[in-house]
């Protein structure tokens, strides 16, 4: 992939913030106040946010991801944590256990959830994971189900990460690389050694067939499509600029 189309798919990280309100009452607040700590994460949408529910078969499951943490692949598609890792943090949460897991470890619902698949989007794509419509129906069973109450709904914030409008914080990155000491801010990390192959690859006889950076902290880009930890870094703290992002604590 071309530089032109990596910066492309920039262009296609619109993330949204919103607050829940009563039972499925998703709406956007102007100021994104809600007058108390927010409890409860919930995330919906694709690879972007994304933490361990695809199949364990694929690509993020899979060496070299999550090489710089936890030191071994976790389901998030990048080197390391991801923005809703971040903003978890910054909510001082746990990060939202992935749907799959939701039979698993059951006690960690109570930070929220994550119903982010990678590939999918607002509607059926290529992918055959659980489009944006489909995440939705999954939440509103729980909520049903008693999982999640109006209570908690209440004090809670939803993450959306969805394709297809332009994001301002991405677009900083790439225009002012150096000042997040992002070295070149289009070229992955992590990537085929051939156009037959991507990060991750390895052929029949279990040889790698990708190479890695030296260094993971001065690339913005894992692999062709999706940040690296420092990229998100990076996203995260121009976001903290955001007088939004701010008053999710209050």
């Amino acid at each position: 992939m071309d530089s032109h189309k990596q910066l492309f798919s920039l262009l296609c990280l619109p993330l949204m913030l919103l607050f829940l309100s009563g039972e499925m009452g998703l709406q956007v607040e102007g100021s994104l106040h809600s007058g108390y700590p927010s409890k409860k994460l919930f995330v919906f949408g694709d690879s972007y946010v994304d933490t361990g529910n695809t199949r364990k078969d694929v690509g993020p499951w899979m060496q070299p991801y999550g090489i710089t943490f936890p030191g071994k692949p976790t389901g998030r598609f990048s080197d390391g944590l991801i923005l809703t890792d971040f903003l978890a943090k910054y909510l001082g949460l746990k990060s939202p256990l992935p749907y799959q897991f939701r039979n698993v470890i059951p006690t960690d619902s109570k930070y929220g959830m994550n119903f982010a698949f990678g590939g999918t989007g607002v509607f059926n794509t290529s992918s055959s994971y659980p489009n944006m419509t489909t995440q939705i129906d999954f939440f509103t069973q729980l909520i049903q189900e008693k999982v999640y109450t109006a209570s908690d709904l209440s004090n809670a914030v939803a993450l959306v990460s969805v394709a297809g409008n332009d994001y301002y914080h991405f677009m900083s990155m790439v225009n002012d690389p150096s000042s997040h000491n992002l070295k070149d801010p289009l070229k992955p990390c992590c990537a085929g050694i051939s156009s037959g192959y991507s990060c991750g690859s390895v052929d029949e006889h279990n040889v790698k067939k990708y190479t890695v950076c030296e260094n993971t902290k001065t690339s913005f880009f894992w692999d062709l499509y999706h940040p690296t930890q420092a990229g998100w870094d990076a996203v995260y703290n121009n976001l903290q600029n955001t007088s939004a992002l701010r008053q999710l604590r209050y």
